[in-house]
């Protein structure tokens, strides 16, 4: 092999590597846009549950809420009936 036909060779290999350091590096950019966009829909989705269960504790707390109500107004109306009923 003559020094003129190694140059090529060498020269050939530095292009087919430096074409595949280029195809892997569009490839991680592609992976990264990905990346990035599922992370983006992953936060949606967090700030959706989020919202969720928000509502469903808010309407938790106010049946419990609601529940004290009825309990003082028991109380309210069993004292005025034993009132009621002691002066009869």
């Amino acid at each position: 092999m003559t020094d003129q036909e190694f140059q090529e060779r060498v020269l050939a290999w530095i292009e087919r590597t430096e074409d595949w350091k280029d195809r892997t590096d569009n490839r991680l950019d592609t992976l990264e846009g990905q990346m990035d966009t599922l992370q983006e829909r992953i936060g949606s989705l967090q700030e959706g549950i989020a919202w969720i269960r928000g509502k469903m504790e808010g309407t938790q707390e106010s049946r419990a809420a609601l529940w004290g109500k009825i309990a003082v107004l028991a109380a309210v109306g069993s004292a005025i009936i034993a009132v009621l009923a002691y002066f009869k």
